[in-house]
């Protein structure tokens, strides 16, 4: 469980810098900036020697846990 949570504040945590810095920072597209999150997590995820279901919970939670973030961020603007 360690493992599953440790992995999805790591995806949050690249989700939330390359979605939502980024495109602030450098003249990027949102688009581009998809797909420069997608490319590093497929690859972490095919070099990972975990099971399927562990890498497919770790998403699902880092992407959740990166929503609530950008909520938060949303409402205090």
């Amino acid at each position: 469980m360690l493992l599953v949570l440790k992995k999805s504040f790591i995806i949050a945590v690249l989700f939330y810098v390359i979605i939502g810095i980024l495109p602030e920072l450098l003249p990027v597209s949102l688009d581009i900036a998809k797909f420069l999150f997608m490319i590093p997590l497929y690859l972490w995820v095919l070099s990972s020697n975990n099971n399927w279901w562990i890498n497919t919970i770790s998403m699902i939670f880092g992407v959740i846990i990166a929503l609530i973030v950008f909520k938060l961020t949303l409402s205090m603007f």
